[in-house]
């Protein structure tokens, strides 16, 4: 007899921050692995928690907000002219999520390292919305401050969001999205982030 014990977490409806097995069964084993929050939205009544080993806890709470630790990121341009460069960086967030599904995140990045155009790069700014505790279609709006330009050049990357698990047993989410400042600029965003109040991963 193998049995689980509740790992305390707080999630909402509609979007599902952790989905992992908690229950005792005689006679049963397996383990659970982290599935996209969006994919699960509610656990029909007729499933078998042995062929489907998930449990959702919603809770009653209008909004719930969880930080996002341990980012990483790197932003790819390339000009109209042929110029390329980078910007690579750190950051951390908060995501803010109401039980309607609705999510805002912002994120304060770090820049610690540039090459090409993107040395001309001082100071980022981004905010959020839709699918970075889960997977999905996100926007992600970039203020980006040049040494060359009076005023910060304003982009919106979209792109798609996966989930998987960290070594700390946290959902961990990537992210790859693309922008195109009408001809000016290209600019391809991946990024990388934990959130934290999540667990997955567990035996």
């Amino acid at each position: 007899m193998k049995s689980w014990s509740p790992y305390p977490v707080t999630t909402v409806p509609r979007i599902v921050t952790v989905i992992f097995l908690t229950l005792t069964l005689a006679g049963c084993s397996g383990t659970a692995a982290p599935i996209a929050p969006s994919v699960v939205e509610q656990l029909p009544s007729d499933v078998s928690l042995i062929s489907k080993p998930a449990a959702l806890v919603e809770t009653s709470r209008e909004v719930n907000t969880f930080p996002l630790v341990n980012g990483s990121f790197t932003l790819t341009l390339s000009a109209a002219d042929g110029s390329v460069g980078t910007v690579t960086g750190t950051y951390t967030g908060e995501a803010v999520v109401s039980q309607h599904g609705n999510g805002t995140v912002t994120l304060a990045p770090q820049i610690t390292q540039t090459s090409g155009i993107g040395s001309t790069i001082t100071a980022i700014e981004a905010e959020g919305t839709r699918s970075f505790i889960d997977e999905g279609a996100f926007a992600l709006s970039l203020r980006l401050t040049s040494s060359l330009a009076k005023s910060p050049l304003r982009v919106t990357v979209r792109g798609m969001s996966h989930v998987s698990c960290s070594a700390s047993h946290r959902i961990r989410v990537t992210l790859h999205g693309t922008d195109s400042t009408r001809g000016f600029l290209d600019i391809t965003a991946d990024l990388q982030h934990e959130v934290e109040r999540t667990g997955c991963g567990f035996p």
